[in-house]
């Protein structure tokens, strides 16, 4: 028997639609499940605005609420076109939930599946770009980037999504020294490492990746296990993507190649900065 598995099943099954949480927010549809959370589409009976509501299935210790609640008053502090906008925090039925404002569309991985082109793609990271700089601005970092995280709307704005794992540079303190924190693929070797430095470069180094994934159709670096694969991040360089596809302008390449550098000071300085590199990459280099 596993307890904390029998509590998070146990979490799930009180949430259904019609269910009033708080007094306020009714469920009215799941739209989305992942390992740790469920998503409803919900109603502010206050309000009578239609929100998402994240649900967060894992019971909680005192010190994962004292996070959940340093993240969520960041995250509301990120008032910006290309970031998700967070409203409140609640607990309900043994469980945490927040309410954010609710996206029509499809996640930037959903698109990959489908055939985004480079010249699109360059497009949704250059808006990426613009909602990191805000969260960078505020001091916010936000750990996690990957196409899972960049919604795409109808109107094809994106969002950056899920600063679940996101730390103010500004706050010393819960994070534990030496934990890592991210998904492998996508993680900078700083973060890999576990004890150096994160700074606002790290989320730099995963749009690389992502923009390395545009331009080859596979990852820089895989691995089935974890180990090897954070020590791939950490010391190998990337196999060159021109080798994998030659038609790739050499200005692109070494834009992709600056933005995986294993030392950040070699990265572009800033989120800004770099949608500015892509804007111009994208009308001068890209079919």
């Amino acid at each position: 028997r596993d307890p904390a598995a029998e509590a998070a099943v146990a979490i799930a099954e009180s949430f259904a639609p019609g269910v009033v949480l708080a007094k306020r927010y009714r469920l009215d549809e799941l739209i989305g499940r992942g390992g740790m959370s469920l998503v409803y589409r919900a109603t502010d009976l206050e309000l009578q605005d239609t929100v998402a509501l994240k649900i967060f299935t894992q019971p909680t210790n005192e010190d994962a609420l004292a996070r959940f609640k340093q993240e969520v008053l960041l995250a509301r502090q990120l008032i910006h076109r290309h970031v998700v906008r967070v409203y409140d925090i609640g607990t309900a039925l043994g469980a945490r939930f927040l309410t954010m404002e609710l996206l029509l569309g499809e996640d930037m991985h959903t698109k990959l599946t489908q055939g985004l082109s480079l010249r699109d793609g360059i497009d949704y990271l250059t808006q990426a770009c613009a909602g990191l700089e805000a969260a960078h601005q505020v001091g916010v970092i936000h750990r996690d980037i990957k196409p899972e995280n960049l919604f795409v709307t109808r109107e094809n704005v994106v969002k950056v999504t899920d600063f679940g794992i996101a730390k103010a540079t500004f706050q010393k303190g819960l994070t534990v020294a030496g934990m890592v924190v991210g998904t492998p693929e996508y993680m900078a070797p700083e973060q890999a490492h576990g004890h150096m430095e994160v700074t606002p470069r790290a989320d730099l180094y995963s749009i690389g990746v992502i923009l390395y994934f545009l331009c080859t159709r596979t990852l820089p670096f895989r691995h089935s296990e974890l180990v090897p694969l954070l020590l791939m991040h950490v010391n190998d360089p990337p196999e060159l993507p021109r080798l994998r596809n030659p038609a790739l302008h050499a200005d692109v390449e070494q834009l992709v190649l600056e933005l995986l550098a294993k030392d950040p000071a070699a990265r572009p300085p800033s989120a800004r900065a770099l949608g500015e590199r892509l804007i111009e990459l994208r009308l001068r280099c890209v079919v």
